[in-house]
């Protein structure tokens, strides 16, 4: 019976590129985060982007950072990092309103998420009415925005309304009232965007 030698017939792995290491043929590395493998034997001190010796099998997608870039974030990458974060805590501290009517603004913009696109968004005098039922804490190490007052246009808005502190409902850096886990609320805003005054009435009681 004639016995035929082939060879290597399936691939190795072999971890990360050593440029002191010797590679045979089908060996496969990883470079700089994409997949090699070798087509030669005695394969030393070669470069995987050296098509003479390595073909590119796969190569990585594009980070977070980089698809933030392409759709328009001009920010560093220490910031977007930052700014996903902050985000991460945004939805954390949202998530303790179990239930809402109030619609979800749109249009992030830097960590203090002012809405550029936001539906509750106006001029002139308006009455806005909130139904929320808060979860099992409202306490909270930095505020949460429930609400936002103001002109059409991300340079023109003037207030908000947002969770803060052990139990605060604040209006614009003034505290309204303190909030119970657990609880509905029911708040009715009278608000003149021209003036800058609100009025509100929180299950039914008016709260200067």
């Amino acid at each position: 019976m004639t016995t035929t030698k082939l060879g290597k017939v399936c691939i190795t792995p072999k971890g990360n590129y050593s440029s002191t290491s010797t590679y045979e043929n089908l060996d496969v590395v990883m470079y700089n985060g994409n997949g090699y493998i070798s087509i030669t034997d005695n394969n030393k001190g070669k470069t995987p982007t050296n098509t003479s010796y390595w073909l590119p099998i796969c190569t990585k997608g594009d980070t977070a950072y980089m698809h933030a870039v392409s759709a328009g974030y001009s920010g560093s990458e220490e910031q977007f990092s930052a700014d996903c974060a902050e985000i991460a805590n945004y939805g954390a501290r949202l998530s303790t309103i179990e239930s809402s009517y109030v619609g979800k603004q749109t249009g992030f913009s830097g960590t203090f998420f002012n809405s550029i696109n936001s539906a509750l968004m106006f001029t002139g005098d308006r009455t806005t009415e909130l139904i929320i039922k808060t979860g099992s804490s409202v306490s909270f190490d930095s505020s949460t925005r429930i609400l936002q007052f103001g002109a059409s246009d991300s340079g023109g808005w003037s207030s908000a309304l947002y969770l803060y502190g052990v139990g605060n409902l604040m209006y614009s850096g003034y505290r309204i009232t303190s909030i119970l886990p657990n609880s509905y609320y029911h708040i009715v805003i009278v608000h003149n965007n021209a003036l800058s005054t609100a009025y509100f009435y929180i299950n039914a009681n008016y709260s200067s």
